[in-house]
């Protein structure tokens, strides 16, 4: 029996190959499913939906269940000891999910320069790609350092002031009537587009979100740093992904007869690390070019995360009938304290809007006149089209402290 005959036959069988491919598809799927509803579930949106009801039985009906096996069983001392390991986890700052990230990042770089770099250049891939696979894999990383070490606009008392001319409260998803909401952890009124986050216990000027991939938030500072995160890691799998598949497919071997997909399977069971990469490359390219097109499209609708999600339960509540909307131009601004007169792109001076709750009768006050019902009829004062939007984003406004001139914080 020839070498190349015992190879053939060490080879995990097409069916047993299948199955895991399945079962790793399977638990992605499921994986992504779980990480939906807990993130989403319990918005106003989901709530009294499916989607909602899976949320508060992961969030809630399984944790009641089992402190209730714990009090019978151990006593309730096992409960607080996760409890405390969990609240560690999900409610304090900590770079755990950076480092899964970096070892992720680093094996998958690793494996591939040690099973497929070797196989370059060659009848598919040019004598170009060596030199390139080197910057390529570096990218990711210089983009990470700058996202996790920039300031995304923390707000002191320094800046504070500044902050709150950024941007006019538009009266819909921030409001100042009668006087802006104040941050009950920072003692101050909170700026308009700006959030408390508290894993970093600050407030963040123009907050979107706060990514536990960067270990920081993202805001008004580093949106920019962010955006060259998730493109840096876009291009670095796409091209990781194009790579190993031509070394894979130069090393497909088996009879014609056999079916592509299967001979693929087999080539990939035989080189088991580098078909890991180009799995591991595939599938996070696909992520990674989703999340950038989806901060690109909010970009392009003028708008954050949390702005989003602010104008979902606006969403909901029109929807459910328990508010309505205004907009009276020409009528006078009851919030000119805080109007942002130097905004000059869709300002507040000189209108009247803002949310009302309507009554158990479902009336609304007859003052009120030309009620919204559709958000599509509701103009996003901070939405400046797409080409200024992405100026904003690019180069940022400062956040200068109290006592320099403000008129340039809107350069």
């Amino acid at each position: 029996m020839s070498p190349r005959t015992i190879q053939r036959n060490s080879r995990p069988n097409t069916t047993t190959m299948a199955q895991l491919a399945a079962w790793f598809l399977g638990t992605s799927v499921t994986v992504s499913i779980l990480v939906f509803i807990v993130l989403f579930g319990q918005l106003p949106a989901f709530g009294a939906g499916p989607l909602g009801a899976a949320n508060r039985f992961i969030l809630h009906d399984i944790p009641s269940c089992l402190s209730s096996l714990d009090r019978r069983i151990c006593g309730g001392k096992l409960c607080p000891i996760v409890m405390s390991i969990g609240d560690g986890l999900m409610n304090k700052k900590h770079p755990l999910v950076l480092i899964l990230y970096l070892v992720l990042m680093t094996g998958g770089s690793y494996l591939f320069l040690r099973n497929g770099y070797t196989e370059i250049p060659n009848e598919a891939l040019g004598s170009k790609h060596i030199y390139l696979i080197p910057l390529t894999i570096l990218l990711p990383y210089v983009a990470l350092y700058l996202a996790a070490s920039s300031d995304p606009g923390f707000i002191s008392s320094h800046n504070h002031h500044t902050a709150m001319s950024l941007y006019p409260y538009d009266q819909i998803i921030f409001r100042a009537v009668p006087n802006p909401e104040e941050c009950r952890t920072c003692r101050w009124a909170k700026p308009a587009r700006s959030k408390h986050c508290g894993l970093c216990a600050r407030c963040v000027a123009k907050m979107d979100h706060h990514c536990a991939w960067i270990n920081n938030c993202v805001g008004t500072r580093n949106t920019r740093h962010f955006l060259g995160f998730l493109a840096a890691n876009a291009i670095t799998l796409t091209y990781g992904t194009y790579l190993t598949y031509h070394v894979l497919y130069l090393k497909m071997s088996g009879s014609d007869e056999d079916q592509l997909w299967v001979r693929w399977i087999n080539t990939m069971a035989e080189y088991r690390e580098l078909g890991a990469v180009f799995i591991l490359c595939l599938m996070c390219s696909l992520i990674m070019i989703g999340f950038l097109v989806a901060h690109m499209y909010l970009i392009w609708a003028g708008t954050t995360t949390n702005d989003s999600l602010k104008w979902g339960d606006i969403k909901y509540a029109l929807k459910k009938g328990t508010i309505v909307v205004f907009d009276d131009e020409g009528r006078g601004s009851p919030t000119a304290d805080y109007d942002a007169t130097r905004w000059p792109w869709g300002g507040m001076k000189g209108r009247r809007r803002g949310v009302i709750a309507v009554d158990a009768d479902g009336n609304v006050p007859e003052e009120i006149r030309d009620c919204i019902t559709n958000l599509r009829d509701l103009e996003n004062i901070y939405d400046r089209g797409f080409l200024r939007n992405m100026t904003e984003v690019l180069w940022p406004p400062k956040l200068m402290a109290n006592m320099l001139n403000d008129h340039t914080a809107l350069c």
